[in-house]
Protein backbone atom coordinates (compact mmCIF):
# COMPACT_ATOMS: atom_id res chain seq x y z
CA UNK A 1 0.00 0.00 0.00
CA UNK A 2 2.47 2.62 1.23
CA UNK A 3 6.79 2.21 -0.59
CA UNK A 4 9.08 4.06 -1.07
CA UNK A 5 8.52 5.95 1.91
CA UNK A 6 11.76 6.52 4.16
CA UNK A 7 10.48 6.72 7.60
CA UNK A 8 7.45 4.43 6.82
CA UNK A 9 8.95 2.52 9.76
CA UNK A 10 5.90 1.31 11.51
CA UNK A 11 4.20 -1.83 10.27
CA UNK A 12 1.21 -1.92 7.49
CA UNK A 13 -2.21 -1.28 8.71
CA UNK A 14 -4.64 -4.44 8.48
CA UNK A 15 -6.49 -4.09 5.72
CA UNK A 16 -9.60 -3.65 8.69
CA UNK A 17 -8.03 -1.04 10.01
CA UNK A 18 -6.66 1.09 6.75
CA UNK A 19 -11.08 0.56 5.91
CA UNK A 20 -11.58 2.29 9.15
CA UNK A 21 -9.30 5.20 8.98
CA UNK A 22 -10.37 6.00 5.14
CA UNK A 23 -14.00 5.74 6.00
CA UNK A 24 -13.57 7.76 8.87
CA UNK A 25 -11.57 10.76 6.68
CA UNK A 26 -14.49 10.52 4.39
CA UNK A 27 -16.78 11.61 6.59
CA UNK A 28 -14.58 14.10 8.68
CA UNK A 29 -11.49 14.79 7.09
CA UNK A 30 -8.32 14.58 8.28
CA UNK A 31 -8.02 15.61 11.76
CA UNK A 32 -4.72 15.18 12.55
CA UNK A 33 -2.17 17.36 10.80
CA UNK A 34 0.06 15.26 8.62
CA UNK A 35 3.69 16.02 10.10
CA UNK A 36 7.07 16.40 7.31
CA UNK A 37 10.12 17.25 8.21
CA UNK A 38 12.48 20.04 6.25
CA UNK A 39 13.37 18.11 3.23
CA UNK A 40 9.55 17.33 2.48
CA UNK A 41 9.53 14.21 3.79
CA UNK A 42 6.72 12.63 5.44
CA UNK A 43 7.36 11.85 8.83
CA UNK A 44 3.77 10.91 10.31
CA UNK A 45 0.58 10.76 8.42
CA UNK A 46 1.64 8.29 6.29
CA UNK A 47 -1.40 5.99 5.97
CA UNK A 48 -3.74 9.58 6.32
CA UNK A 49 -1.74 10.58 3.47
CA UNK A 50 -2.94 7.67 1.44
CA UNK A 51 -6.45 7.46 2.36
CA UNK A 52 -6.68 11.07 1.96
CA UNK A 53 -5.15 10.75 -1.84
CA UNK A 54 -7.26 7.49 -3.00
CA UNK A 55 -10.70 9.30 -1.29
CA UNK A 56 -9.80 12.77 -3.67
CA UNK A 57 -8.78 10.42 -6.88
CA UNK A 58 -12.16 8.15 -6.36
CA UNK A 59 -14.48 12.10 -6.40
CA UNK A 60 -14.54 13.29 -2.53
CA UNK A 61 -14.66 16.42 -2.28
CA UNK A 62 -12.44 16.46 0.96
CA UNK A 63 -11.34 20.00 2.57
CA UNK A 64 -6.98 20.05 2.55
CA UNK A 65 -5.44 18.66 5.59
CA UNK A 66 -3.47 20.61 7.71
CA UNK A 67 0.50 20.38 7.27
CA UNK A 68 3.61 20.64 10.32
CA UNK A 69 6.85 20.66 9.81
CA UNK A 70 9.63 19.54 11.88
CA UNK A 71 12.87 20.27 12.83
CA UNK A 72 15.28 17.35 14.18
CA UNK A 73 18.79 17.58 15.26
CA UNK A 74 19.53 14.30 13.70
CA UNK A 75 18.43 11.01 12.09
CA UNK A 76 18.45 9.45 15.11
CA UNK A 77 16.44 11.40 17.11
CA UNK A 78 13.99 11.70 14.25
CA UNK A 79 13.52 7.73 13.47
CA UNK A 80 12.80 7.61 17.67
CA UNK A 81 9.91 10.34 17.27
CA UNK A 82 8.25 8.21 14.51
CA UNK A 83 8.27 5.10 16.17
CA UNK A 84 7.35 6.81 19.81
CA UNK A 85 4.37 8.30 18.50
CA UNK A 86 3.33 6.04 16.40
CA UNK A 87 3.32 3.76 19.50
CA UNK A 88 1.75 5.92 21.52
CA UNK A 89 -1.34 6.27 19.22
CA UNK A 90 -2.07 3.30 17.77
CA UNK A 91 -2.87 -0.56 18.62
CA UNK A 92 -0.16 -2.89 17.18
CA UNK A 93 -1.19 -6.04 16.71
CA UNK A 94 1.40 -9.01 18.42
CA UNK A 95 2.46 -9.99 14.63
CA UNK A 96 2.89 -6.01 13.58
CA UNK A 97 4.97 -5.87 16.83
CA UNK A 98 7.44 -8.94 15.57
CA UNK A 99 7.56 -7.07 12.42
CA UNK A 100 8.38 -4.09 13.92
CA UNK A 101 11.13 -5.59 16.03
CA UNK A 102 12.88 -7.31 13.13
CA UNK A 103 12.92 -4.31 11.20
CA UNK A 104 14.45 -2.51 14.03
CA UNK A 105 16.99 -4.94 15.00
CA UNK A 106 18.61 -5.06 11.51
CA UNK A 107 20.30 -2.53 9.68
CA UNK A 108 20.29 0.71 8.51
CA UNK A 109 18.58 0.65 12.44
CA UNK A 110 20.66 -1.48 14.21
CA UNK A 111 18.90 -1.25 17.42
CA UNK A 112 19.60 -3.52 20.56
CA UNK A 113 17.23 -5.71 22.04
CA UNK A 114 16.99 -2.92 25.40
CA UNK A 115 16.37 -0.01 23.16
CA UNK A 116 13.02 -1.92 20.92
CA UNK A 117 11.63 -2.83 23.97
CA UNK A 118 11.87 0.45 25.54
CA UNK A 119 10.20 2.57 22.19
CA UNK A 120 8.02 -0.44 21.62
CA UNK A 121 7.19 -0.10 24.99
CA UNK A 122 7.15 -3.36 26.09
CA UNK A 123 9.40 -6.02 28.19
CA UNK A 124 12.83 -7.11 27.16
CA UNK A 125 11.36 -10.21 27.50
CA UNK A 126 8.34 -9.96 25.01
CA UNK A 127 11.07 -8.50 22.61
CA UNK A 128 13.68 -11.40 23.09
CA UNK A 129 10.45 -13.86 22.29
CA UNK A 130 9.25 -11.80 19.23
CA UNK A 131 12.67 -12.58 17.55
CA UNK A 132 13.17 -15.95 18.50
CA UNK A 133 10.02 -16.90 16.85
CA UNK A 134 11.33 -16.37 13.33
CA UNK A 135 12.63 -19.38 11.03
CA UNK A 136 16.34 -20.10 10.99
CA UNK A 137 17.77 -18.60 8.40
CA UNK A 138 16.11 -15.26 10.39
CA UNK A 139 17.78 -16.61 13.50
CA UNK A 140 20.77 -16.90 11.84
CA UNK A 141 20.94 -13.76 11.00
CA UNK A 142 20.05 -11.89 14.15
CA UNK A 143 22.77 -13.81 15.67
CA UNK A 144 25.33 -11.83 13.42
CA UNK A 145 24.46 -8.66 14.39
CA UNK A 146 25.01 -8.91 17.97
CA UNK A 147 28.46 -7.85 16.62
CA UNK A 148 26.61 -4.48 14.32
CA UNK A 149 27.22 -1.60 16.56
CA UNK A 150 23.81 -0.25 17.25
CA UNK A 151 24.27 2.83 15.60
CA UNK A 152 25.48 1.36 12.30
CA UNK A 153 29.21 2.63 13.10
CA UNK A 154 31.79 0.14 11.80
CA UNK A 155 33.15 -1.04 14.74
CA UNK A 156 33.17 -3.24 17.28
CA UNK A 157 29.73 -3.59 19.16
CA UNK A 158 30.23 -1.56 22.56
CA UNK A 159 28.04 1.13 21.68
CA UNK A 160 24.21 2.12 22.51
CA UNK A 161 23.22 5.16 22.41
CA UNK A 162 20.26 6.01 24.79
CA UNK A 163 17.18 6.28 23.41
CA UNK A 164 15.36 10.07 24.37
CA UNK A 165 11.41 9.14 23.90
CA UNK A 166 9.65 12.59 23.89
CA UNK A 167 7.55 11.92 26.75
CA UNK A 168 10.27 10.61 29.13
CA UNK A 169 12.86 13.48 27.89
CA UNK A 170 12.58 15.23 31.39
CA UNK A 171 12.44 12.18 33.57
CA UNK A 172 15.59 10.72 31.52
CA UNK A 173 17.61 14.05 31.58
CA UNK A 174 16.89 14.31 35.60
CA UNK A 175 18.69 12.43 38.00
CA UNK A 176 16.34 10.26 40.49
CA UNK A 177 17.28 9.30 44.72
CA UNK A 178 15.82 6.19 45.17
CA UNK A 179 11.95 5.39 43.99
CA UNK A 180 11.55 2.18 46.06
CA UNK A 181 12.81 2.00 49.89
CA UNK A 182 12.22 -1.58 50.52
CA UNK A 183 16.31 -3.06 51.06
CA UNK A 184 15.95 -6.67 51.53
CA UNK A 185 19.24 -8.30 53.05
CA UNK A 186 20.82 -11.23 51.52
CA UNK A 187 20.15 -14.58 53.38
CA UNK A 188 23.84 -16.01 53.60
CA UNK A 189 23.57 -17.61 56.74
CA UNK A 190 21.23 -20.34 54.62
CA UNK A 191 22.73 -20.47 51.57
CA UNK A 192 22.32 -24.27 51.32
CA UNK A 193 18.10 -23.73 51.97
CA UNK A 194 18.02 -21.73 49.60
CA UNK A 195 20.05 -23.20 46.95
CA UNK A 196 17.50 -25.97 47.30
CA UNK A 197 14.17 -23.81 47.38
CA UNK A 198 15.63 -22.27 43.58
CA UNK A 199 17.58 -25.04 42.01
CA UNK A 200 19.68 -22.73 40.70
CA UNK A 201 22.09 -24.14 37.83
CA UNK A 202 24.63 -23.02 36.01
CA UNK A 203 23.95 -21.62 32.56
CA UNK A 204 20.68 -20.53 33.72
CA UNK A 205 19.53 -16.60 33.07
CA UNK A 206 17.29 -15.41 35.56
CA UNK A 207 14.71 -12.50 34.65
CA UNK A 208 13.68 -10.49 37.57
CA UNK A 209 11.16 -7.65 36.67
CA UNK A 210 11.43 -3.81 37.67
CA UNK A 211 9.25 -2.50 39.91
CA UNK A 212 10.63 0.78 39.30
CA UNK A 213 11.01 0.86 35.18
CA UNK A 214 7.66 -0.49 34.50
CA UNK A 215 7.66 -3.90 31.95
CA UNK A 216 11.77 -3.81 32.10
CA UNK A 217 13.88 -6.65 33.46
CA UNK A 218 16.96 -7.46 35.59
CA UNK A 219 18.98 -10.42 34.16
CA UNK A 220 20.80 -12.69 36.30
CA UNK A 221 22.92 -15.60 35.07
CA UNK A 222 24.72 -18.11 37.40
CA UNK A 223 27.84 -18.08 35.14
CA UNK A 224 31.27 -16.57 34.75
CA UNK A 225 32.02 -13.45 32.84
CA UNK A 226 35.45 -15.39 32.05
CA UNK A 227 33.13 -16.83 29.47
CA UNK A 228 32.53 -15.20 25.93
CA UNK A 229 29.45 -17.72 25.64
CA UNK A 230 28.50 -16.49 28.97
CA UNK A 231 29.13 -12.59 28.70
CA UNK A 232 26.57 -13.13 25.48
CA UNK A 233 24.01 -15.25 27.20
CA UNK A 234 23.72 -12.68 29.82
CA UNK A 235 24.04 -9.14 28.37
CA UNK A 236 22.19 -10.43 24.74
CA UNK A 237 23.25 -7.97 22.63
CA UNK A 238 22.66 -4.66 25.36
CA UNK A 239 25.33 -2.51 26.29
CA UNK A 240 26.04 -1.05 29.60
CA UNK A 241 26.06 2.44 30.33
CA UNK A 242 27.87 1.49 33.76
CA UNK A 243 29.55 -0.77 35.56
CA UNK A 244 30.48 -1.72 39.30
CA UNK A 245 32.25 -4.77 40.77
CA UNK A 246 33.85 -5.86 43.88
CA UNK A 247 35.87 -8.91 43.18
CA UNK A 248 37.53 -11.97 44.91
CA UNK A 249 40.74 -10.16 46.00
CA UNK A 250 42.73 -13.14 45.76
CA UNK A 251 43.50 -13.23 49.15
CA UNK A 252 43.55 -16.78 50.11
CA UNK A 253 40.57 -16.43 52.22
CA UNK A 254 39.60 -19.77 51.73
CA UNK A 255 42.36 -21.03 53.82
CA UNK A 256 42.60 -18.40 56.31
CA UNK A 257 42.49 -19.29 60.06
CA UNK A 258 41.66 -16.87 62.77
CA UNK A 259 44.12 -14.49 64.43
CA UNK A 260 44.76 -14.66 68.46
CA UNK A 261 44.45 -11.62 68.73
CA UNK A 262 40.81 -12.06 68.46
CA UNK A 263 38.77 -13.45 71.21
CA UNK A 264 37.11 -16.21 70.83
CA UNK A 265 33.64 -14.93 70.11
CA UNK A 266 35.15 -13.10 67.33
CA UNK A 267 36.96 -15.94 66.07
CA UNK A 268 33.91 -18.25 65.91
CA UNK A 269 32.25 -15.20 63.66
CA UNK A 270 35.42 -14.63 61.95
CA UNK A 271 35.83 -18.61 60.62
CA UNK A 272 32.18 -18.54 60.02
CA UNK A 273 32.57 -15.37 57.58
CA UNK A 274 35.61 -16.98 55.83
CA UNK A 275 33.97 -20.56 55.33
CA UNK A 276 31.38 -18.36 52.67
CA UNK A 277 34.31 -17.18 50.92
CA UNK A 278 35.47 -18.11 47.26
CA UNK A 279 38.11 -20.39 46.78
CA UNK A 280 40.64 -17.49 45.45
CA UNK A 281 43.97 -18.95 46.29
CA UNK A 282 45.36 -18.57 43.13
CA UNK A 283 48.93 -17.89 41.33
CA UNK A 284 49.15 -14.36 41.13
CA UNK A 285 49.89 -14.31 37.75
CA UNK A 286 46.76 -16.43 36.95
CA UNK A 287 44.45 -14.09 39.03
CA UNK A 288 46.24 -10.75 37.62
CA UNK A 289 45.15 -12.06 33.99
CA UNK A 290 41.96 -13.11 34.80
CA UNK A 291 40.97 -9.59 36.15
CA UNK A 292 42.58 -7.87 32.70
CA UNK A 293 40.32 -10.34 30.83
CA UNK A 294 37.14 -9.07 32.75
CA UNK A 295 37.62 -5.62 32.45
CA UNK A 296 38.75 -6.07 28.61
CA UNK A 297 35.10 -8.04 28.54
CA UNK A 298 32.97 -5.49 30.52
CA UNK A 299 34.31 -2.84 28.05
CA UNK A 300 33.31 -5.23 25.11
CA UNK A 301 30.40 -4.86 26.72
CA UNK A 302 29.66 -1.13 27.48
CA UNK A 303 28.72 2.15 25.81
CA UNK A 304 31.62 4.39 24.94
CA UNK A 305 30.64 6.94 27.25
CA UNK A 306 30.41 4.29 29.80
CA UNK A 307 32.31 4.41 33.57
CA UNK A 308 33.50 1.19 35.67
CA UNK A 309 33.40 1.65 39.63
CA UNK A 310 36.34 -0.63 40.48
CA UNK A 311 36.65 -1.80 43.81
CA UNK A 312 40.33 -3.38 45.02
CA UNK A 313 42.19 -3.22 47.65
CA UNK A 314 46.00 -3.40 47.89
CA UNK A 315 47.30 -6.56 48.84
CA UNK A 316 50.71 -7.93 50.77
CA UNK A 317 52.54 -10.86 49.05
CA UNK A 318 56.32 -11.80 50.25
CA UNK A 319 57.20 -8.18 51.46
CA UNK A 320 55.66 -6.16 48.88
CA UNK A 321 52.43 -4.78 48.31
CA UNK A 322 50.86 -5.84 45.00
CA UNK A 323 48.78 -2.79 44.09
CA UNK A 324 46.14 -3.04 41.21
CA UNK A 325 47.59 -1.00 38.85
CA UNK A 326 49.52 -3.87 38.28
CA UNK A 327 46.53 -5.08 35.67
CA UNK A 328 44.65 -1.80 35.40
CA UNK A 329 46.23 -1.11 31.86
CA UNK A 330 45.04 0.64 29.02
CA UNK A 331 45.06 -2.51 27.10
CA UNK A 332 41.89 -4.02 29.06
CA UNK A 333 39.67 -0.55 27.48
CA UNK A 334 39.74 1.72 30.60
CA UNK A 335 41.49 4.59 31.82
CA UNK A 336 41.95 5.52 35.29
CA UNK A 337 40.07 8.97 35.66
CA UNK A 338 40.25 8.85 39.69
CA UNK A 339 41.72 6.95 42.64
CA UNK A 340 38.76 6.90 45.44
CA UNK A 341 39.77 6.03 48.78
CA UNK A 342 37.00 3.93 50.82
CA UNK A 343 37.74 4.31 54.35
CA UNK A 344 35.69 1.33 55.96
CA UNK A 345 36.41 2.10 59.22
CA UNK A 346 37.35 -1.80 59.70
CA UNK A 347 39.79 -4.29 58.27
CA UNK A 348 39.84 -8.19 58.67
CA UNK A 349 43.67 -7.74 58.16
CA UNK A 350 44.13 -8.23 61.92
CA UNK A 351 47.13 -10.65 61.92
CA UNK A 352 49.70 -9.03 59.86
CA UNK A 353 52.58 -6.82 61.63
CA UNK A 354 51.55 -3.93 60.12
CA UNK A 355 49.06 -0.95 60.91
CA UNK A 356 45.26 -2.03 60.43
CA UNK A 357 44.45 -1.16 57.02
CA UNK A 358 41.09 1.04 57.29
CA UNK A 359 41.04 1.76 53.46
CA UNK A 360 40.07 0.01 50.43
CA UNK A 361 40.63 1.62 46.43
CA UNK A 362 37.48 2.19 44.27
CA UNK A 363 39.33 2.97 40.59
CA UNK A 364 36.46 5.50 38.80
CA UNK A 365 37.46 3.78 35.10
CA UNK A 366 36.44 5.52 31.75
CA UNK A 367 36.62 4.92 28.01
CA UNK A 368 36.73 7.93 26.37
CA UNK A 369 36.88 11.91 27.10
CA UNK A 370 32.89 12.00 26.61
CA UNK A 371 32.11 9.83 29.49
CA UNK A 372 29.28 10.58 31.43
CA UNK A 373 29.00 12.75 35.12
CA UNK A 374 25.70 13.51 36.48
CA UNK A 375 25.52 17.55 36.74
CA UNK A 376 24.26 17.84 40.12
CA UNK A 377 25.14 19.86 43.64
CA UNK A 378 25.21 16.86 45.42
CA UNK A 379 27.29 14.80 43.57
CA UNK A 380 29.75 17.28 42.55
CA UNK A 381 30.17 17.92 46.41
CA UNK A 382 31.27 14.30 46.98
CA UNK A 383 35.33 13.97 47.53
CA UNK A 384 37.56 11.54 46.45
CA UNK A 385 36.85 10.25 49.95
CA UNK A 386 34.11 7.88 50.56
CA UNK A 387 33.74 7.34 54.52
CA UNK A 388 31.24 4.60 54.13
CA UNK A 389 31.36 1.69 57.12
CA UNK A 390 31.69 -1.89 55.94
CA UNK A 391 29.64 -4.19 56.76
CA UNK A 392 30.83 -6.33 59.84
CA UNK A 393 27.65 -7.52 61.06
CA UNK A 394 27.44 -9.90 57.47
CA UNK A 395 28.35 -13.18 57.08
CA UNK A 396 29.50 -13.06 53.94
CA UNK A 397 33.76 -12.81 53.79
CA UNK A 398 34.23 -9.01 52.13
CA UNK A 399 30.49 -7.21 52.07
CA UNK A 400 29.80 -4.64 49.77
CA UNK A 401 28.31 -1.89 51.45
CA UNK A 402 24.81 -0.31 49.70
CA UNK A 403 26.24 2.78 49.38
CA UNK A 404 29.26 2.28 46.64
CA UNK A 405 26.99 1.32 43.66
CA UNK A 406 24.63 3.89 44.74
CA UNK A 407 26.87 6.99 44.52
CA UNK A 408 28.73 5.24 41.08
CA UNK A 409 24.89 4.65 39.70
CA UNK A 410 23.55 8.09 40.74
CA UNK A 411 27.06 9.92 39.30
CA UNK A 412 27.73 7.93 36.08
CA UNK A 413 24.02 6.64 35.18
CA UNK A 414 20.22 8.09 34.02
CA UNK A 415 17.03 6.68 34.99
CA UNK A 416 16.33 3.64 32.74
CA UNK A 417 20.62 2.84 31.93
CA UNK A 418 22.02 -0.66 32.23
CA UNK A 419 24.32 -1.10 35.00
CA UNK A 420 26.89 -4.60 34.40
CA UNK A 421 27.78 -6.31 37.28
CA UNK A 422 30.21 -9.07 37.15
CA UNK A 423 31.01 -10.77 40.42
CA UNK A 424 27.40 -10.36 41.75
CA UNK A 425 27.93 -11.70 44.29
CA UNK A 426 24.60 -11.32 47.30
CA UNK A 427 23.20 -8.85 44.35
CA UNK A 428 24.06 -5.39 46.64
CA UNK A 429 24.42 -3.60 42.90
CA UNK A 430 20.99 -5.33 41.92
CA UNK A 431 19.47 -4.06 45.02
CA UNK A 432 20.23 -0.39 44.25
CA UNK A 433 19.88 -0.42 40.92
CA UNK A 434 16.19 -1.63 41.30
CA UNK A 435 15.89 1.10 44.16
CA UNK A 436 17.28 4.13 42.22
CA UNK A 437 15.56 2.80 38.40
CA UNK A 438 18.23 1.16 36.55
CA UNK A 439 18.29 -2.17 35.10
CA UNK A 440 21.19 -4.43 36.53
CA UNK A 441 22.86 -6.85 34.07
CA UNK A 442 24.52 -9.62 36.93
CA UNK A 443 26.71 -11.99 36.84
CA UNK A 444 27.77 -14.85 39.62
CA UNK A 445 28.93 -18.11 39.18
CA UNK A 446 28.31 -19.66 42.56
CA UNK A 447 25.19 -20.92 42.19
CA UNK A 448 24.31 -20.42 46.48
CA UNK A 449 25.09 -17.26 45.93
CA UNK A 450 22.68 -16.81 43.09
CA UNK A 451 20.00 -18.58 45.14
CA UNK A 452 20.59 -15.64 47.54
CA UNK A 453 20.21 -13.19 45.35
CA UNK A 454 16.92 -14.36 43.92
CA UNK A 455 15.68 -14.49 47.58
CA UNK A 456 16.69 -10.85 48.35
CA UNK A 457 14.95 -10.20 45.28
CA UNK A 458 12.04 -11.70 45.78
CA UNK A 459 12.12 -10.35 49.35
CA UNK A 460 11.75 -7.16 47.86
CA UNK A 461 8.64 -8.18 46.14
CA UNK A 462 10.09 -8.78 43.30
CA UNK A 463 9.52 -11.93 41.22
CA UNK A 464 12.40 -13.47 39.64
CA UNK A 465 11.29 -16.03 36.77
CA UNK A 466 14.28 -18.55 35.26
CA UNK A 467 13.95 -17.58 31.31
CA UNK A 468 13.07 -20.71 29.46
Amino acid sequence: MIAGQPYQIMPEMTPEQYAELKDDIKRRGVLQPIEYDTDGNIIDGHHRFQAFAELIEEGADLPMFDKTVRRFASEQEKIDYVIALNVKRRHITPEQRKELALKLRKPPFSYTIPRIAELLGKGVGTIWRDLDDVDEETKKELAELEHVASDGRPMPATYAPRVFIPSELTLRNAQTNAVAEAVAEARTDKLDELLEKWQVLPGQVWLIPSKTLEDRVHRLMCGSILSNDDAHALMYGAHAQLAVTSPPYNQGLDKFSASGMQRENERQHFTQRMSQAYEDSLPEDVYQQQQRDMMTRVARFSTPNASFFYNHKHRYRDKETISPYAWITHDTGWFVRQEIIWDRGSSITLNARMFIPAEERIYWLFKGDDFYFADTVEVKAWTNIWSIPARPESDVSAAFPNAIPERAIRACSERGDIVLEPYCGSGTTLVEAERHARLCYAMEINPKYVAAILQRCADMGLEPELQK
